[in-house]
């Protein structure tokens, strides 16, 4: 199971990732007073279709960041985000019953772990590195 498969309204980035992503990192994570938690993905990997408002691909950028979040998460543990970095990251996606899943994102010795029923996509940015 791949990450984009735990987002719903994910149409969009299963056209430019349609086999998934493997190559990225965890640029942001930010946790809401409304229970929500929001992350932003910066992916590594050229996207399968151009995408003419970005630009070239290598030229005008070369990481696209995917923005999602899920409202009513069940956990989040983070640990060692200081030492969070642009290596890529791995993760482990679990389905815990029907609804929820568990996902356990590791970069370096930092490791995140969110439990949700979902995540919601928000949007996707672009930027060279």
């Amino acid at each position: 199971m791949n990450i984009l498969d735990t987002i719903r309204n994910n149409q969009f980035i299963k056209k430019i990732y349609p086999n998934g992503i493997s190559d990225f990192f965890i640029g942001n994570i930010s946790l809401g007073i409304d229970s929500s938690i929001t992350i932003a993905l910066h992916s590594k990997e050229k996207p399968s279709i151009e995408i003419s408002k970005w630009g070239k691909w290598g030229i005008n950028y070369n990481i696209i960041v995917i923005e999602f979040s899920s409202f009513l998460p069940k956990r989040c543990d983070i640990i060692n985000w200081e030492s969070i970095n642009k290596d890529s990251s791995n993760i482990t996606i679990n389905k815990n019953n029907l609804d929820s899943f568990e996902i356990e994102i590791i970069s370096g010795i930092a490791k995140i772990i969110i439990e949700t029923d979902s995540f919601l996509f928000q949007k996707c940015e672009t930027y060279i590195l």
